[in-house]
């Protein structure tokens, strides 16, 4: 067969690939048609003289053996692409063996084209010398090269890119399974890569391939397009380097952002991020939202100033300028009073951190809100409760021991100027001597219950100055509006010392009067009909009706010194005297102004007609003379409630239990929900700061205890009861081996139906500076 028998399209085609390579046409048999090219100038035959000779003739057997299985099953239909070598060894090939077929399809020779290699291998050759140094860059930076041959897909890579993939040493690779290494998901990258190196020149791009073993490595890779002769292109090259761990490290960055980012909008407590630079909020959390009660979009944006108290800005302001002068890097967890939309003020505790960039410069302040409301209205509440056990301690010693005492100021008749009866004023002398005002007194004396006692005191002295003939007006309490016993010993006192009763006042406010009404008219009635007047203090104030006025016979309305204070430049205080004066004329009523200090008050209520006046222009209040004084009869005896009832019975009982480790009596007591709190450096005599919650936790309570310490000694000095609890102060003495450690302790029992519902200790900074009221 001849090439001139070849279909024109294969012409074309060998044409095309004679301008490249060496080209043999062979026909079924292996005879020769057709050479070209210098491969063939090797093996001692003229290229002119190979048509018509079959290829076993003119190869030389080493070569023939090698290509003659190539050539049968490129007969078999089977293109052939391969490397060989010539048999002197100095050139190298690669050769390709396409079937060709005539018009009926049916095979009818073979072109085989042959292209010489031999350079680029020399270049590869030139470069082993440093393959070593390069195999360890590779392995120690992760990175490794690579080339592949446009038209066979056939690969050529280093060892460092060959242990990246997990291959074999000298396992071959082409574009194919080179594909199926890729990960599934980052196939179409590649592809993708491939062609846009072919189309521009070179590419970029980041993928991930599975190694042999399983290993999922990310590698970031670069490709160019090789050129050959007359710029068609021959094949691609490029480099790879891992990034595995770059990559890793960068998703656990953005897994530890996004958690950080999810704990920070749903974290139960406040959350705020504020610029170092400004102060203003970039970013807060719901639980912030929802503690100042204002909504996201307001707060961004706005100062953190802006919401918090105005008296506590100085200390967040000293606490920014030290994480910006570098001073803290930590700032400690300091409290101060927030402001809520409504106005209201809460408390919170705010812990404040600097927040810099990687080149260390100061970005922002974190910060943690944290709303402590609820435990310091608590710790207000206990500290109150504590500073009226103090003052309890010092009204019962005062009372014990004789150190109530009256003051007098005169009542004076407007129209004569002549004093027409005292008023007793109760104060109090300190141990030291020092007199106490009553405002600081009664009102803890009245919340706790011993304001009928302090009564019955009153009542005795004003009844016998009444008995030595002295016009005597004397103040009772609210609770003694509905104690019918305070008006037994009104009587009582009367009929012992045969006082004229015309000649005392009783004395009670309006508010208290109003707050129960029915109890007050009977008691209104009951002291008129002893013969003794009432007057109503503060008048005015309790905006009563004229009605109210109708049901208590009071006999005396006693004008506050709110409206006579400033008399005579309001015109509001006035018109409001006016009206009192008349309402007094109404119901047949003496007027007593409050608080005359200067004449010029004097002569306009006298005008106005008022009847009587007191304040410091008659005279100020002054001590009575002590021969005065009535001692008291004893205190009535406790009501028929049985010691079981009593709470501070019962807290006596329980701490009696606690103290001698008697766990069932302590258990009786107590409720099976009970709670024991040991707070601050309590904690130290059981070595736990969490609460014991219930009867197991009274249990582990106990076991602590003996655990922690050799002995224990529980030693109460005081009992104070509240609204339904009772405070207990006291001593604790424990002892651990040869070390005993004291602490001046308060525990504070709560109570609900009888039983003991929680138990909180505290440590006291100092003993008490005064005994507290024992109930027996």
């Amino acid at each position: 067969m001849s090439v001139a028998s070849l279909d024109p399209r294969d012409q074309g085609a060998l044409t095309t690939q004679s301008i490249r390579a060496s080209v043999i046409i062979a026909d079924v048999d292996l005879r020769v048609l057709h050479v070209e090219g210098p491969a063939f100038d090797r093996h001692g035959v003229e290229p002119s003289d190979w048509p018509g000779r079959r290829l076993r003739d003119l190869l030389p057997a080493g070569v023939m053996s090698e290509l003659e299985p190539r050539y049968r099953a490129a007969l078999a239909g089977e293109n052939q692409s391969f490397d060989y070598v010539s048999e002197d060894a100095e050139r190298a090939y690669w050769a390709q063996i396409t079937p060709v077929r005539g018009g009926d399809g049916a095979l009818t020779s073979l072109v085989a084209v042959m292209q010489d290699v031999t350079d680029r291998l020399g270049a590869i050759q030139d470069l082993s010398l440093s393959s070593a140094r390069l195999r360890e860059s590779e392995r120690m930076v992760g990175v490794g090269s690579w080339e592949m041959t446009l038209e066979t897909g056939a690969m050529t890579y280093s060892q460092g890119y060959g242990r990246l993939l997990g291959l074999a040493p000298g396992e071959q690779l082409d574009r194919a399974s080179y594909m199926k290494l890729a990960h599934r998901e980052d196939r179409e990258i590649l592809v993708a890569a491939m062609a846009e190196c072919v189309k521009a020149g070179s590419v970029q791009c980041e993928h991930r391939l599975v190694s042999r073993d399983g290993t999922v490595r990310t590698l970031q890779a670069s490709g160019e397009l090789v050129a050959a002769q007359h710029g068609r292109p021959e094949y691609v090259r490029g480099a790879v380097l891992d990034v595995t761990e770059q990559r890793t490290a960068e998703v656990e960055r953005l897994e530890a952002v996004s958690m950080f980012r999810q704990g920070f909008d749903t974290a139960p407590i406040g959350m705020v991020l504020t610029d170092a630079d400004t102060g203003w909020c970039v970013r807060v959390n719901d639980a912030l939202c929802e503690l100042l009660s204002r909504p996201r979009e307001q707060l961004i944006g706005a100062s953190l100033d802006s919401f918090i108290h105005p008296d506590d800005r100085l200390g967040v302001h000293k606490a920014r300028g030290a994480i910006s002068d570098g001073s803290s890097l930590i700032v400690e967890q300091y409290e101060l009073r927030y402001l809520r939309a409504d106005g209201t003020a809460g408390w919170a505790s705010l812990n404040a951190a600097p927040v810099f960039s990687a080149a260390g410069k100061l970005r922002a302040v974190f910060s943690q809100v944290i709303d402590i409301t609820q435990r310091r209205e608590h710790e207000a509440r206990f500290e109150e409760d504590v500073n009226d056990a103090r003052w309890l301690g010092r009204i019962r010693d005062a009372i014990d021991d004789d150190r109530l005492v009256l003051y007098s100021q005169p009542i004076v008749d407007l129209v004569t100027g002549d004093t027409v009866q005292q008023e007793l004023l109760l104060r109090m002398r300190a141990e030291d001597g020092s007199i106490i005002a009553p405002d600081e007194f009664l009102p803890i004396a009245e919340r706790y219950g011993l304001i009928p006692e302090i009564d019955r005191w009153v009542i005795r002295q004003a009844v016998g100055l009444a008995a030595q003939g002295e016009a005597t007006e004397f103040n009772l309490s609210g609770a003694s509006i509905g104690d019918p016993a305070v008006v037994r010993e009104l009587a009582s006192a009367i009929a012992e010392a045969g006082a004229d009763p015309s000649l005392l006042v009783v004395e009670v406010t309006e508010t208290a009067m109003m707050k129960q009404l029915d109890a007050g008219r009977r008691f209104a009635e009951q002291v008129t009909a002893l013969g003794c007047r009432l007057a109503l203090d503060d008048f005015g104030t309790g905006f009563a009706s004229l009605s109210y006025l109708k049901q208590i016979p009071a006999q005396l309305l006693k004008i506050d010194i709110e409206f006579v204070r400033d008399l005579t430049h309001s015109d509001t205080d006035e018109r409001l005297v006016r009206g009192i004066i008349g309402i007094a004329r109404e119901f047949d009523q003496t007027t007593i102004a409050e608080g005359i200090e200067d004449e010029a008050t004097l002569m306009l209520l006298r005008e106005l007609g008022v009847h009587l006046g007191q304040g410091y222009l008659f005279g100020r209040p002054r001590p009575l003379s002590a021969a005065t004084f009535i001692v008291p009869p004893a205190p009535e005896p406790a009501n028929s409630r049985s010691r079981d009832q009593d709470p501070v019975a019962l807290v006596r009982r329980a701490f009696a239990a606690l103290a001698g480790r008697d766990l069932d009596t302590l258990l009786e007591l107590c409720d099976p929900q009970v709670v024991l709190r040991p707070h601050a450096s309590t904690t130290e005599l059981t070595g736990r700061q969490t609460p014991y919650r219930g009867y197991d936790g009274l249990r582990a309570y106990t076991r602590d205890i003996s655990r922690v310490w050799k002995s224990l000694e529980l030693t109460p000095t005081a009992f104070r009861a509240a609204d339904q609890s009772v405070i207990v102060f006291g001593r604790a003495d424990a002892r651990s081996g040869t070390e005993t450690n004291t602490a001046h302790v308060l525990w504070v029992w709560q109570l609900r139906d009888g039983l003991i519902t929680s138990v909180e200790i505290f440590e006291s900074s100092r003993q008490p500076d005064a005994r507290l009221p024992i109930k027996r």
